[in-house]
């Protein structure tokens, strides 16, 4: 199966498994109905919901064990079955399809040719051939450092999603995390191509997300290597995505709008849950702990 369609299927399980949260108390006839008409037909979210059902079905005995405490009560408790899901696609995606991959440690000077290293983030994971001077490297998920030495005579190509990143001698950071792509650069020059777009040169002090040019601190590329979190008008559901890759666990959002919430800061990612705390409380939000593994993230 090919790494897209993973990422794909991971992304549209995480959606339907919050479709079967939302109505937690109903019927399971109400469930499925309200992922019947989440999937509109569509194949691909007619197999997700599917999984997430089977998932669902087989934590029922676990639900109903537990006395009713409310909404907040069977959401918790509904969350269980949504583990299961969300640890098993990206350990396909990191360790089947990966040459380099990352759990919850952060991986340095990583060497991928001669004068090429990369520098991994957390839950991170990456493949690469080296075909005489020519460096292909995939980043699949997560964030990572290259330091390519201008005169390697090494030429570096980074892709992510969609993304094609150029460059013969720089230093850069690429972060996916399956709804976006960046790029900051901190030294020399980067050539950025999206599919449907001619190449964007990137310089140093300069960022690329989705096709829109912006400004960024050189110092603060890659700020995870040195334990920070620097972000300006992301989304929180964008900021907790890069928590969750210090986070054994995983973390969900019951409100979509809560989760749209703007966010600019720095954080501290040796507490990841209490850095999405103090992200989440700014707009109304808190963090409750379902599991020691499931963080789910609603308004107060």
């Amino acid at each position: 199966m090919k790494e897209e369609d993973l990422s794909s299927q991971k992304e549209l399980t995480r959606e339907a498994s919050r479709i079967l949260l939302s109505v937690a108390e109903s019927s399971p006839d109400e469930q499925s109905k309200a992922l019947a008409a989440w999937a509109a037909g569509d194949s691909k979210r007619i197999a997700a919901a599917s999984r997430a059902e089977r998932v669902w079905s087989a934590s029922a005995g676990t639900r109903e064990a537990k006395p009713k405490k409310g909404k907040t009560g069977a959401t918790v408790a509904g969350t269980l079955s949504v583990l299961l899901l969300l640890w098993f696609y990206p350990a396909l995606e990191r360790f089947i399809l990966s040459d380099v991959s990352t759990g919850q440690e952060v991986r340095l000077d990583v060497p991928l040719a001669p004068g090429v290293t990369a520098d991994l983030d957390a839950g991170t994971s990456l493949a690469f051939d080296l075909e005489g001077n020519d460096l292909v490297v995939r980043l699949r998920d997560g964030a990572a450092y290259f330091n390519a030495t201008p005169d390697s005579g090494i030429s570096v190509q980074v892709t992510a999603d969609d993304v094609e990143v150029l460059v013969t001698g720089t230093r850069f950071a690429v972060e996916s995390d399956g709804d976006s792509v960046n790029v900051a650069v901190e030294k020399g020059a980067v050539l950025v191509v999206a599919s449907a777009e001619a190449g964007v040169t990137v310089e140093a002090g300069r960022s690329w997300r989705d096709g829109v040019l912006g400004r960024t601190d050189p110092l603060s590329v890659a700020a995870w290597r040195e334990g920070w979190l620097d972000v300006e008008g992301a989304a929180l559901e964008r900021v907790a995505n890069q928590l969750d890759r210090r986070f054994a666990g995983t973390i969900i959002f019951s409100d979509r709008q809560l989760a749209a919430a703007s966010v600019t800061g720095r954080y501290r990612l040796d507490d990841p849950i209490a850095a999405l705390r103090t992200a989440a409380a700014a707009h109304g939000g808190r963090v409750v702990m379902a599991t020691p593994w499931v963080a789910l993230v609603m308004p107060e």
